[in-house]
């Protein structure tokens, strides 16, 4: 997900600008709708999840905020005994036709037991995995929470919020009174010295979480004299990463830059204006391919100059047309500006060949390092392994200093150890593959799937977020709102025959949502009075 604001000192208007862009897949029915709750003291619109009370990303006459998942380091695995678990209660989980299959679930002091599964204690042989969660019995304090954001007068009362929000998130915000603000939410437990909540714990006690529990202090910020906040799912700040999870890539390069460098560009250049700020976010879901989670930025930019160096020590003349290729990329997964990043349906010749050879580089550096079961390059975070790659360079001048010769060659198969040799190895390998050009390659789709029919709406792949909010908050509330969903506000099926037949709104903001043409969106009747 991501989410920017800029405070009014560098907006044409003097008001604060947010943009909110949640990115949580793309379901037929839609996962999220968009409305309105007033009454009782509320006055609050934006994005719903059916079924859940609130709204998770909005508006008030006061303020507005976003929402993406963020790294607070909620959860620990711990290594248990045997004889320390125990027997919690038999779940009982129908399997369809009168047919139900009873499953024990055990826990210990720490948590349940998530590995290996266990159906009785009788020869098991230990440790085993169990999962310990600081959240875990606050999880309907949220609702309560959630209501504390949209009744909040003021930044301090907002902020009190988050210090009970038990959720992992990045919180941008803007309010009335011109301030820009920023938390990260979830609760993080101060470990132990000696424990490496990279790792799992031991549980014979010597690991557990300081008593009584203790939180890490939150990061934030108010009123950054940058002028402007945002992200896109990137670590908050300096020091201690956040979570394990290996999905998470920390390092030099990180998909959030394609969004922050834009944003400093344009502040350099002057005041912003709403439709800039809006119209950031299809930039950026335009600059890569093809993973929602994972993709997104621009990895050639880090290492155009070492690749173009080992190409210009032996070049050819199919080597010197894919330099001058990708000199001339405009950094887009597909060409021709913002109409074809909507439309086209063929990506970019220079991105398709970045892409590759970046990959094959990949696949040529770490295949003889990871070949264990478990262990193989293709099961490890694609922009883990690139950041590593940045850290291996021959020149790379980075803080965190690199040890291994990741180059080396530990196969049987014979290919270069040098690391500019590697590099023309694969990039001559990715043009066998692609053969003459053009390659027009098919650009992929975001596909809408219902349960029972499949595929039931197709659009061209963006990078982009399931819904989307901008909102300009002036001195007597949001001044403008805009803001869009996927496929329509209703998700009923009705049925005709042997046929399906929708509901007239399950397609009612395809044009808008496929075109990524933000809709104007009601702002508030009355000004707040406090």
């Amino acid at each position: 997900s991501y989410a920017w604001v800029v405070g009014g000192d560098l907006t044409d208007s003097g008001n604060p600008i947010i943009y909110a862009g949640p990115q949580m897949g793309f379901t037929a029915p839609a996962i999220i709708v968009e409305g309105s709750l007033r009454g009782a003291g509320i006055d609050v619109s934006g994005m719903a999840v059916p079924g859940l009370p609130g709204m998770i990303i909005g508006r008030t006459p006061r303020h507005a905020w976003s929402g993406q998942v963020a790294h607070a380091h909620t959860v620990d695995l711990y290594l248990d005994a045997v004889e320390d678990i125990f027997l919690h209660r038999i779940e009982t989980i129908p399997l369809g036709k009168d047919q139900f299959f009873n499953l024990p679930v055990y826990r210990s002091v720490h948590g349940p037991v998530i590995s290996p599964i266990v159906i009785s204690t009788e020869n098991l042989e230990g440790p085993v995995v169990t999962w310990k969660y600081s959240h875990w019995g606050n999880e309907l304090q949220t609702v309560d929470v959630n209501l504390d954001m949209v009744m909040a007068r003021n930044l301090q009362e907002f902020s009190s919020a988050m210090d009970e929000f038990s959720v992992s998130l990045h919180i941008c915000y803007a309010d009335r009174r011109q301030n820009i603000a920023y938390w990260m939410a979830g609760l993080d437990p101060v470990r132990v010295p000696g424990a490496d909540p990279r790792l799992p714990q031991l549980g014979d006690g010597s690991m557990e979480w300081t008593q009584p529990v203790t939180y890490k202090p939150r990061k934030t910020v108010t009123n950054p004299s940058r002028g402007w906040i945002g992200g896109w799912n990137n670590k908050a700040g300096s020091g201690e990463a956040g979570g394990a999870n290996p999905n998470h890539a920390y390092g030099k390069f990180h998909r959030a830059h394609a969004m922050q460098d834009r944003l400093t560009s344009a502040v350099a250049e002057g005041p912003l204006d709403f439709e800039f700020v809006r119209d950031l976010a299809l930039k950026v879901s335009a600059t890569d391919c093809c993973d929602l989670g994972n993709n997104g930025g621009n990895k050639w930019f880090f290492v155009s100059e070492s690749f173009t160096e080992a190409v210009e020590a032996d070049l050819t003349p199919e080597r010197l047309e894919a330099l001058q290729l990708l000199e001339s990329w405009d950094g887009y997964f597909v060409e021709g500006g913002e109409e074809a990043w909507v439309s086209s349906t063929v990506n970019s010749d220079a991105w398709e060949l970045q892409d590759r050879w970046i990959r094959r580089v990949l696949e040529l550096v770490f295949e003889d390092e990871l070949e264990t079961e478990t262990l193989t390059w293709r099961r490890q975070g694609e922009n883990l392994l690139f950041n590593i790659l940045l850290r291996g360079l021959p020149g790379s001048d980075l803080t965190l200093q690199n040890s291994i010769n990741w180059f080396e060659n530990r196969s049987s198969v014979a290919k270069p150890s040098d690391p500019f040799e590697l590099i023309v190895w694969a990039l001559d390998d990715t043009l066998a593959s692609l053969g003459p050009r053009p390659w027009d390659m098919d650009r992929a789709t975001i596909d809408y799937q219902a349960d029972s029919l499949g595929v039931v709406w197709s659009a061209p792949w963006l990078d982009r977020s399931t819904y989307a909010q901008v909102v300009e908050v002036g001195p007597e509330g949001p001044t403008r709102i805009e803001s869009m969903i996927p496929l329509g506000q209703s998700g009923a099926i009705y049925v005709n025959g042997q046929d399906p037949e929708f509901d007239p709104q399950y397609f009612g903001f395809t044009e808008i949502f496929d075109g990524f043409l933000h809709r104007e969106f009601p702002v508030f009747h009355e000004s707040p009075q406090d």
